[in-house]
């Protein structure tokens, strides 16, 4: 077993804990009251330095010190890692996390879907172009702590074969960051045309018109 804590820095927390104490730690709702300490860890920085038995401390819901030796803080919740790893938490910049209908993907999967991802210590997801607008619905769930997952980061695609126009591309891009997408996929194959290089420049730059990326 491993504990897997947020990605780095080390200034905010998600945290998965083997499985047996996720549903303490995740969930937006609980992460800002949080104060906890976690000792006798082997912990992996993420910096390429390992301590073989530390303690990180946490406070707010937000990760305060890494640091050798035993650590103690009152009226926090103690866990003993009884050497296990803490170390920060995976990022996959590319998951297409939802498929099929959404409402019938949040009923049947999303709780399971999200536990497997937490479980394997994955504790942020970038969308790689995941269905609109079920990806917001996601993210929405995740923050709110309806649903115990990784931080989502959404995206919309925008495929210049889907675009006749220009105006028709960027009209795209806009309802996208009027919703609050984060970001723009757009997807051309080897070769692209002279129709896909102009259609993917207007969707580059209306993408940063609108501050997404």
């Amino acid at each position: 077993s491993s504990i897997i804590g947020a990605p780095m820095p080390m200034n905010r927390l998600v945290t998965v804990i083997a499985v047996a104490v996720s549903g303490l730690l995740c969930g937006s709702r609980d992460l800002a009251a949080q104060n906890l300490v976690i000792t006798n860890a082997r912990v992996v920085t993420g910096t390429g330095a390992v301590i073989d038995r530390g303690s990180v401390v946490v406070r707010d819901g937000g990760i305060v010190s890494v640091a050798a030796g035993s650590a103690s803080v009152p009226g926090a919740t103690m866990i003993d890692a009884r050497g296990m790893t803490a170390m920060p938490g995976f990022i996959d910049a590319h998951r297409h996390i939802m498929s099929g209908n959404d409402d019938r993907w949040f009923k049947e999967q999303s709780v399971e879907r999200m536990r497997e991802f937490l479980e394997t210590g994955y504790t942020t997801l970038m969308s790689g172009g995941g269905p609109f607008p079920g990806i917001l619905e996601l993210k929405r769930r995740v923050e709110s702590g309806a649903l115990k997952g990784p931080r989502i980061i959404t995206s919309g695609r925008v495929d210049p074969d889907n675009f006749k126009t220009e105006d028709l591309a960027r009209a795209q891009v806009r309802k996208y960051a009027q919703a609050g997408i984060e970001t723009i996929k757009p997807r051309i194959d080897p070769e692209p045309t002279a129709e896909q290089k102009t259609i993917l420049a207007v969707v580059v730059d209306e993408a940063r018109k609108n501050k997404l990326d």
